[in-house]
């Protein structure tokens, strides 16, 4: 199983692609989509697109302190 955080953005892109797909056949159907529920929709799944963003880049930046940090120790070490 995929970590989390890479769950998470690949049922955000199945959803975001789904809903801009319906978004599209509104629009091929001549059906105002100005008031349409489905950009709500595409603003809040968006929005929880740039949580998983923030939340991947702080794992990573976490993660690489963590390295960073393992390689000063074994300087320590060594001299």
């Amino acid at each position: 199983a995929p970590p989390p955080l890479e769950s998470a953005r690949l049922h955000l892109m199945v959803a975001y692609t789904i809903n801009t797909l319906f978004y599209m056949y509104l629009k091929t159907q001549g059906i105002p989509s100005a008031n349409h529920p489905v950009l709500a929709e595409l603003e809040r799944i968006k929005g929880y697109i740039r949580k998983v963003r923030a939340a991947s880049q702080e794992a990573e930046a976490s993660q690489r302190q963590a390295s960073l940090n393992a390689s000063a120790a074994k300087r320590f070490i060594v001299h």
